[in-house]
C-alpha cells in the first residue's frame, strides 16, 4: 500500500471511522481538541504492527506544535467538510478548536483490510485507557509533548522561555523578573543540539541570546517598550529551529517535501537574521540616551566594527 500526498479520500475515511469509534465507545468524551486527535493517532500508530495498513496512514514529523501528521489534519478537514465532524472555538486560551461528532455518518472504507481496521479500533480504545488521558489539563498535555521531544532544547526553550516572553509581551506579571528571564535565555545555549545540521541555527541563536540580554538589561518589569517586537523575534527563532528539526525528524512519507521545507527554512533564516539586526537597531534608537554611559556607542570606531562584523556574519 502506497500512501499518496495528499492522501486519497478513502484513506481519510478510514481514519474518520476510527475517530468516530472513539466518540461512540466512550460516553464521557463529548469532544476533543486538535492536540488530542493528533496525539491519539500518534499513540495508536505506536501500538500497531508495521504490517497493519492503518499504521501506514499515519506518518508523523516534529514541528512547532510537537509531533504531528498531515494525514490526520487532512482527515479532520474532510470530517468537517462532510459533516462527520463539527467544530467550535474552545473556552480556554491556546487550545484551538473543539471537535465533536457531526450529523453525518462516516463512510466505511473498502480499500483497507477489515481485520486491520478491527485491530486498530481495539487499539485506539486502549490508547485512551492506557496511553493518553484526554481529560488532563492542556498544560499537562503540552508538557507531555515536549517530554517526548528528540532534543532537550525544545522543552527548555518552549516551556521555560517562550511562555515567559508571552507573559511579558502581554503585560502580565513576570514572576521571575527580567533578570531571571535573561538568565534563562542564556542557559538555553547549554541545551542546543550538538548535531552538525544545527550549527547554522546555533550560531544565529547565540546572537539572539546576546541581543535578548542587551534588551532585557535596558527594560524593566514595568517598562515593556518593544515587548511585542521581542516576542516576534523570539517566535521567529523558535520557528527556525522547528523548521530545521522537521528536516531531520520526519517519516519517509515526507521525503518528497524536503526541498520545499529546505526553501522555507532558508527564507525563515534570512527573516530572523534581518529581524535580529533591526531589533538591535531598535534597541539602540530607543535606549541610546538612557544607556549611553553603560555601553559602547555604535557610532564609535569599535561600535562600528562590532556592528559590521555581526551584520556580515548574519548575512553569510
Amino acid at each position: 500500500m502506497r500512501l499518496s500526498i495528499p492522501m486519497n479520500p478513502e484513506d481519510r475515511d478510514t481514519l474518520l471511522e476510527l475517530l468516530s469509534h472513539v466518540f461512540e465507545s466512550n460516553d464521557d468524551i463529548d469532544g476533543l481538541v486538535y492536540l488530542d486527535i493528533q496525539k491519539i493517532f500518534y499513540h495508536l500508530r505506536e501500538r500497531l504492527d508495521d504490517e497493519n495498513s492503518v499504521k501506514q496512514l499515519l506518518p508523523y514529523y516534529w514541528y512547532i506544535d510537537g509531533i504531528v501528521s498531515d494525514t490526520v489534519q487532512e482527515t479532520v478537514n474532510q470530517g468537517l467538510d462532510t459533516g462527520v465532524l463539527r467544530s467550535e472555538p474552545t473556552a480556554g486560551t491556546g487550545t484551538g478548536e473543539w471537535y465533536e461528532p457531526g450529523q453525518e455518518e462516516v463512510t466505511s472504507a473498502e480499500e483497507v483490510d477489515e481485520n486491520d481496521i478491527a485491530i486498530a479500533k481495539r487499539e485506539i480504545i486502549l490508547t485512551i485507557e492506557e496511553d493518553y488521558d484526554v481529560f488532563r489539563s492542556h498544560e499537562d498535555k503540552i508538557q507531555d509533548v515536549y517530554n517526548e521531544a528528540p532534543y532537550d532544547f525544545q522543552r527548555y526553550f518552549k516551556l521555560n522561555i517562550l511562555f515567559a516572553i508571552e507573559q511579558f509581551s502581554g503585560e502580565r506579571p513576570l514572576y521571575l523578573g527580567t533578570d531571571n528571564l535573561a538568565s534563562e535565555i542564556s542557559n538555553a545555549e547549554a541545551y542546543l543540539p550538538l548535531d552538525s545540521e544545527f550549527d547554522e541555527f546555533n550560531t544565529l541563536f547565540s546572537r539572539y541570546v546576546n541581543t535578548a540580554k542587551r534588551y532585557l538589561s535596558a527594560v524593566g518589569e514595568h517598562n515593556r517598550i518593544l515587548a511585542d517586537r521581542f516576542k516576534q523575534l523570539s517566535d521567529g527563532v523558535w520557528r527556525l529551529y522547528c523548521q530545521q528539526l522537521r528536516l531531520l525528524e520526519h517519516d519517509p512519507y515526507y521525503d518528497s517535501k524536503r526541498e520545499e521545507w529546505e526553501d522555507e527554512y532558508q527564507r525563515t533564516r534570512q527573516f530572523v537574521a534581518n529581524d535580529l539586526v533591526e531589533f538591535r537597531q531598535a534597541i539602540h534608537d530607543e535606549f541610546e540616551e538612557t544607556n549611553e554611559t553603560n555601553r559602547v556607542s555604535e557610532e564609535s570606531s569599535w561600535g562600528k566594527i562590532a556592528a559590521k562584523y555581526l551584520d556580515d556574519q548574519i548575512s553569510d
